[in-house]
C-alpha cells in the first residue's frame, strides 16, 4: 500500500510539472504563430485512392504477422528452444534481434511498395514540399524540434494522468511497457543495443510515418477534413501499439501515443512534408531511449 502511495505521489508531481511546462511552451508557441503554417500552398484535392492505402496496411500486416515470424523461425534450427511457443520462447537477446529483423523486413517491404507507385502518388504521400531543397528540410527539422519541446511535456502529462486514474480505480501499480523492456534487455549486449537504437530512431519513424501520415491520413482526407483525418489516424496509430502483455498499461500507452500522433499529423499538414513528422518521431524515440538507458544505469 505504501509503495502504491509513493508511486502515486511521484506520478502526481511529474504530471503537475509536465503540465506547467506544457502550458508555458504552449503560450510561447501561440504568440509565435506556431499553429499557422508558413507554407501557404494552393488548395488541392489530391488524395490517395482507397486501394493504395489499404494495400499499404495489407502489406504491413502480412509482413508483421506472417512473413517475419515464419522466416525468422528458421533460426530455431540453430537456437533450439525448449518451449514450443514463438517468439516468446526466444532468449531476451534473440527477441531483440527478432525485433530488428522485423523492422528491416517491414522497411524493405514498405519501401518497395512506395517506389512501385506513380510519381504523382509518391508526391502526395511525401507532401508537396518534401522534395524541395535543403532549406525546406532544415525548416522541417526546426519545426520538429519546436514540436518536440511542446509535445513531450503534454505526452508525459497525459500518460501520468491516465496512470493515476487507473491506480485510483483499480489499485493498479504501474506496468512497464514491452518496448521499454526490450530496450532494457538490449543493454546487456552493446551490438544489439546499438543496432536496435539505430532502428528505432531512424528506420521505425520512416516506416510508421509513411504508413500513417503518408498513406492513411492522406487517404482519409478524401472523406473528411484534415483535422478529422489527423484525429482518426492518431486513434488508429495508438490502438495498433496495443500489446496483450501490457494489460492496463495499454491505456496509458494508447493515450500518450494518441497525443503524440496528433502532433505528428499536425506538423505533417503544416509543413506539407513527411520529413517534419519523421524528424519529430525520431526525436521522440531518441529521447525515450536515452531516458531508458539513463534510468538503467541509475538502477
Amino acid at each position: 500500500m505504501e509503495n502504491m502511495q509513493t508511486v502515486m505521489i511521484e506520478r502526481l508531481q511529474i504530471f503537475a510539472s509536465a503540465s506547467f511546462i506544457f502550458v508555458m511552451f504552449l503560450l510561447m508557441a501561440w504568440k509565435n504563430d506556431y499553429f499557422s503554417s508558413s507554407r501557404r500552398l494552393p488548395e488541392t484535392k489530391q488524395t490517395l485512392a482507397v486501394k493504395l492505402w489499404s494495400y499499404s496496411f495489407a502489406i504491413f500486416f502480412l509482413l508483421q504477422i506472417v512473413w517475419v515470424p515464419a522466416s525468422f523461425k528458421l533460426w530455431t534450427f540453430f537456437y533450439p528452444q525448449e518451449e514450443p511457443s514463438f517468439p516468446s520462447s526466444l532468449t531476451p537477446e534473440m527477441q531483440g534481434w527478432y525485433t530488428i529483423y522485423a523492422i528491416f523486413i517491414t522497411g524493405i517491404g514498405m519501401g518497395a511498395y512506395y517506389f512501385s507507385l506513380s510519381k504523382e502518388n509518391q508526391e502526395i504521400i511525401l507532401g508537396a514540399c518534401a522534395s524541395k531543397g535543403s532549406l525546406y528540410k532544415l525548416q522541417d527539422f526546426f519545426i520538429a524540434c519546436i514540436s518536440g519541446v511542446l509535445s513531450y511535456p503534454l505526452v508525459i502529462a497525459t500518460g501520468q494522468f491516465v496512470a493515476l486514474l487507473l491506480m485510483l480505480t483499480y489499485q493498479n501499480v504501474e506496468i512497464e511497457q514491452v518496448a521499454v523492456q526490450q530496450i532494457r534487455m538490449a543493454t546487456s549486449s552493446l551490438p544489439l543495443l546499438m543496432t536496435l537504437s539505430v532502428c528505432i530512431i531512424f528506420i521505425v519513424p520512416i516506416i510508421e510515418e509513411l504508413l500513417f501520415r503518408g498513406f492513411l491520413q492522406n487517404g482519409l482526407k478524401k472523406y473528411m477534413t484534415s483535422q478529422q483525418a489527423i484525429g482518426l489516424t492518431s486513434l488508429i496509430f495508438a490502438l495498433l501499439h496495443f500489446s496483450s502483455l501490457q494489460g492496463w498499461g495499454n491505456v496509458e500507452l494508447i493515450a500518450s501515443l494518441f497525443v503524440l500522433s496528433c502532433f505528428l499529423g499536425f506538423i505533417y499538414e503544416r509543413q506539407q512534408s513527411i520529413w517534419a513528422s519523421v524528424s519529430l518521431h525520431a526525436i521522440f524515440n531518441a529521447v525515450n531511449i536515452m531516458l531508458i538507458f539513463y534510468t538503467k544505469r541509475e538502477v
